[in-house]
């Protein structure tokens, strides 16, 4: 835009105003012969920039200007505006001078005959209103009006203004606004605007009622709270069915379930936050970091078929040379600084170098000392396509339960070869297991899920028939109460007495009932069915920690 162009021009000429007085005072210092580097200059040049200002020259009429009275004399506006009428700011006080005084009483006169004649000139440059203001007190201490303004009320006829005079009227777009919001239906319809308010009152009523169906209702069925409604375009429809038809993570799934509205922003509309870079090792670096360690370690003994978890104390000892040996190499593959990786460092390797205390030791020892039957066979295996990883060739189709294409990426299934029975393991920094309420909402959907492909991929792959008997949890928490393997199977339902058979039971109706949720979240999506969260806890399961409060309708909810 022009004023742009204007704004660069000016500021352009102060720099190069600029550039010449840092030359002659650089020639002044140094003389002419003295050379440099580039830089000595910039770094003179941006240390007066930073106090360099330059000015855009007013335009009439352009807005409100804001000068001295002396300024003003022989110009003509339509609003004029004086303030600080207080004695002592205006008229100011007399101050002879010291050296060169003559009468102090004429002197004095002749200062109050010149502060007149300016405010007499001042009070000649308006055309429609004149405002006098003055404060009346300064802090604590009460102001005297100005005896100009007392003299002026003698001669004229003039009103007094208060901010009760204010308080009804509308002086900017965001107040109308407002207004709109605040006053009944009736009002809003009889009320009519100036020609020069450009605002579409249609459109504002409108938002307004859309606005009072979510807070009346804000989980009510409606295209305003989150259901798409049933008369959809028809390329709409195909693009949820598309949607539903692409395979779903577990993590997707349990997001939906938590709330719909999220899984909208984050998978649909593909909203992203932008976040600061963190300098030390974040929770899912230090994540991955431990499952590449394990899943190496696992893979080698394998692939040497050497026992374990059963094993004697020689073996554990190569056991725990071969995994501490794997995680140095791998820690020092990050090239982490010694000051930001410390912490993780100790902890994983071992305090102060002793290795008993370290969190592999301690999966060590949790590991040699389970004697269940159960040997770990598969690591990291992968089914369907998983984003930035090459998924195993063999199950690169996925698997579907029920009408649902799963995809995923399973730490470790155990088999007991015995027994004819599988688990999956799933290692988490956390300790936090599935509770009861949980697996019934369908928000916690990974474990189960990852049993039932577990047991489909293994079908596939010996064409044998393996029972799911049980998801576990392994908490790699640094300390002693929460480390270690945690079932997934509610307390409630696995009693003391509880025979194997009932066990495995109870684990079905499990998966069954995940299975039977992820149905129906599948169809709910297909349905354009994304409202705000509904579960009691919300706070602490989904907002607390939610990217997108900012455009989450949750707060009027409450």
């Amino acid at each position: 835009s022009s004023e742009a162009v204007e704004n660069d021009v000016i500021a352009f000429n102060s720099f190069i105003k600029l550039i010449d007085e840092t030359a002659s005072l650089t020639k002044l210092e140094y003389g002419i012969e003295e050379k440099f580097s580039i830089n000595f200059y910039l770094n003179q040049l941006r240390t007066i920039a930073k106090f360099a200002r330059y000015n855009i020259p007013e335009k009439s009429g352009y807005g409100v200007q804001v000068t001295t009275l002396n300024e003003i004399r022989g110009l003509s506006f339509d609003y004029l505006f004086i303030g600080g009428l207080n004695d002592g700011d205006f008229p100011t006080r007399f101050t002879p001078e010291i050296f060169f005084s003559g009468s102090f009483a004429r002197e004095e006169n002749q200062h109050q005959v010149e502060q007149r004649y300016l405010f007499y000139q001042a009070l000649c440059t308006w055309k429609k209103k004149l405002y006098l203001t003055f404060p009346q007190t300064d802090g604590k201490r009460d102001l005297v009006q100005s005896s100009f303004l007392q003299d002026f009320n003698s001669l004229f006829i003039t009103s007094i203004l208060s901010k009760t005079d204010f308080e009804n009227m509308i002086y900017s777009k965001e107040k109308l606004l407002e207004l709109l919001g605040k006053i009944p239906v009736e009002q809003r319809n009889n009320l009519r605007l100036p020609e020069e308010v450009n605002i579409d009152l249609t459109e504002i009523y409108k938002a307004i009622e859309i606005d009072n169906k979510r807070l009346n209702d804000p989980f009510g069925e409606s295209e305003f709270t989150g259901f798409l409604p049933k008369n959809i375009p028809d390329e709409l429809k195909i693009k949820l069915n598309e949607i539903t038809e692409k395979e779903f993570s577990a993590t997707q799934l349990e997001k939906y379930a938590k709330c719909p509205y999220k899984y909208f922003v984050e998978n649909i509309l593909k909203l992203e936050t932008i976040t600061e870079p963190a300098e030390e090792l974040e929770a899912f670096e230090y994540g991955s970091l431990i499952h590449s360690i394990l899943y190496e370690f696992y893979t080698t003994l394998r692939d040497k078929k050497n026992p374990f978890p059963k094993c004697s104390p020689d073996e554990f000892k190569t056991a725990e040379n071969l995994l501490f040996k794997i995680a140095e190499r791998k820690f020092d593959e990050l090239n982490l600084s010694l000051e930001i990786s410390f912490y993780e460092r100790e902890k994983l390797l071992g305090i102060a170098g002793n290795r008993k205390q370290s969190l592999l030791y301690k999966f060590l020892e949790e590991e040699s000392s389970s004697d269940d039957g159960y040997v770990p066979e598969f690591f990291e295996i992968s089914f369907g396509k998983i984003k930035n990883e090459e998924p195993n060739k063999k199950f690169k189709e996925g698997i579907s339960a029920g009408n649902v294409k799963l995809k995923g990426k399973i730490d470790r299934i155990d088999i007991n070869e015995k027994e004819k029975t599988i688990r999956v393991v799933d290692y988490k920094l956390g300790d936090a297991k599935p509770t009861f309420e949980e697996l019934d909402k369908g928000i916690s959907l990974q474990l189960p899920l990852y049993l039932f492909a577990a047991k489909e991929l293994i079908k596939k792959e010996f064409e044998t028939e393996y029972i799911p008997a049980d998801a576990q949890i392994f908490s790699l928490k640094f300390n002693e109460k929460n480390f270690g393997k945690k079932s997934i199977v509610p307390k409630q339902r696995k009693l003391k007495d509880e025979s194997h058979n009932e066990e495995i039971d109870s684990v079905k109706a499990i998966i069954d009932h995940c299975i039977e949720m992820v149905n129906k979240f599948s169809e709910d999506i297909s349905k354009g069915i994304f409202h705000l969260s509904t579960l009691k806890n919300r706070e602490a399961k989904v907002c607390r920690f939610c990217d997108f409060k900012k455009i989450c309708r949750i707060q009027e909810a409450k």
